[in-house]
Formats: C-alpha cells, sequence, structure tokens
C-alpha cells in the first residue's frame, strides 16, 4: 500500500530535472481544456434576458469550444497523461505530448475519449 510520505518522496525525485517541463505539459493541458469533466451550461434567452444575437454568439462559442475540446483537447490530454507516465518511470520527453497525433492514433484516441465521456454522462443521469 502507498502512503502519503513515500508519493511524495517519489515525485520529488522524479521532478528534480524534469519541474518545468512537466509543469509546461500542464499548462498546455489546462489551456486545450483538458482533464475537465464539467459540461457546458447553455441557457435559453428568457433565462438570461438579453437579445437572440448574443444568445446565438453564445451557442456559437460553445459549439466551438465543444469541437475544440473534442478534436484536439482530447488528444492533448491523452498526449499529457502519456508524458506523465513515462516521467514517473524516469523519462522526459515532452514530444509526447502529441503522442495522439502520430502513426494512426488520432481516431483511435478520439473515439475513445469520446465514448468515456459519453458513459460518464450517461451514468451521472
Amino acid at each position: 500500500m502507498w502512503s502519503i510520505s513515500n508519493l511524495k518522496i517519489r515525485a520529488k525525485q522524479v521532478l528534480v530535472g524534469n519541474y518545468w517541463s512537466a509543469f509546461l505539459v500542464g499548462l498546455i493541458l489546462i489551456i486545450t481544456g483538458g482533464g475537465n469533466s464539467s459540461g457546458i451550461n447553455f441557457r435559453t434567452s428568457s433565462e438570461l434576458g438579453w437579445s437572440s444575437r448574443i444568445v446565438s454568439l453564445f451557442w456559437l462559442v460553445g459549439i466551438t469550444f465543444l469541437l475544440f475540446r473534442i478534436f484536439v483537447g482530447y488528444i492533448i490530454e491523452v498526449g499529457s497523461r502519456k508524458y506523465h507516465l513515462q516521467l514517473a518511470e524516469g523519462l522526459s520527453d515532452i514530444g509526447l505530448i502529441g503522442f495522439g497525433f502520430r502513426n494512426n492514433r488520432y481516431g483511435k484516441v478520439i473515439s475513445a475519449m469520446f465514448f468515456r465521456a459519453l458513459y460518464i454522462f450517461l451514468w451521472s443521469l
């Protein structure tokens, strides 16, 4: 069984020379929306009291963000998780962040992550 003190010691050993690359991978993950399991909450124009143009703009921005999250964010999320797994084993290759874009993995990663999100959504109903 793991203890918190052992995990802290292991993390310090792994991050000694790789802190800034791990920080950069985490920052890229945050920017692309990776690791965020919450959905987008849309409201109708009657709830907001705004004109239909502003509501349409919110829908457009929301749909754009959602598509970006699906087609880029999922890939970056998988790559950053791969990076952190390799970092825990002592290997630091920041190029792993693009892991899903190489060797015909793109479709497989997108479908696996999409179904994961769908299962989580259905489970939470």
